[in-house]
């Protein structure tokens, strides 16, 4: 039997939660999937430089928005494939099926934690997905 040696992480603070985030973003090759309710915004507005780099890359950016076109942060509109959704409790990133940053919460950030534990990545596309598939086009 293999046994895992996964790493999770919970932040206690954004500047390091950001430091993570870029330093994932860096090592994306395939896809980020991007779900940014409000709460989320400051985190993942951190990482725009990073994000904009791999918009003129290879690498598949699906991004889902809390609210509607109108109130969406015109900085992640053009990035990748948007989409908009309501009734999202938290949000996160997650990196090539590899890593994943998530950020829960409600009028703020109270738990971030990152993780490469492949069951919790899987996991946390798998819901990406199923959100993704029913919310709504920009």
């Amino acid at each position: 039997e293999i046994r895992e040696k996964p790493d999770i992480w919970i932040f206690r603070g954004e500047p390091d939660a950001i430091a993570k985030l870029k330093e994932t973003l860096n090592n994306a090759k395939v896809e980020v999937l991007i779900a940014a309710p409000k709460i989320a915004l400051p985190i993942i507005g951190a990482s725009l430089p990073a994000l904009r780099a791999l918009s003129g890359s290879d690498v598949k950016l699906l991004i889902m928005l809390s609210g509607d076109l109108d109130e969406a942060p015109a900085e992640l509109i053009g990035l990748g494939e948007v989409r908009f959704r309501g009734g999202m409790f938290g949000g996160g990133i997650i990196v090539d099926e590899r890593e994943a940053l998530l950020i829960l919460g409600e009028s703020k950030p109270s738990l971030i934690l990152w993780s490469n534990h492949l069951d919790l990545v899987r996991f946390a596309k798998s819901y990406f997905y199923y959100l993704w598939e029913t919310a709504r086009k920009g």
